[in-house]
């Protein structure tokens, strides 16, 4: 195997981990699972400061895992992505 390719490979799985290795995002994972939700819902459904959530939806967003819209550069409807929906 080329190693940029397991480089490239290694680096995806490591945004990927990152991403569901902290007890919050594992709880906005599961939030969005059950439908599409903007930062300030999930920070009320959560219980957390929109400041704290958002910094997490990034981590998620850079691992792959969410998408959404993004207007004046914050979050509006996000989303799981295939093959985490």
């Amino acid at each position: 195997m080329d190693a940029q390719l397991v480089s490239e490979v290694d680096l995806d799985l490591r945004k990927f981990f990152t991403g569901l290795a902290d007890a919050a995002r594992l709880r906005i994972a599961g939030q969005l699972a059950a439908g599409d939700a903007t930062a300030e819902a999930l920070a009320a459904a959560l219980g957390e400061k929109l400041a704290v959530v958002r910094h997490h939806l990034a981590l998620l967003e850079r691992a792959g895992m969410v998408a959404g819209a993004r207007i004046a550069g914050l979050f509006g409807l996000l989303g799981l992505v295939l093959p985490f929906a």
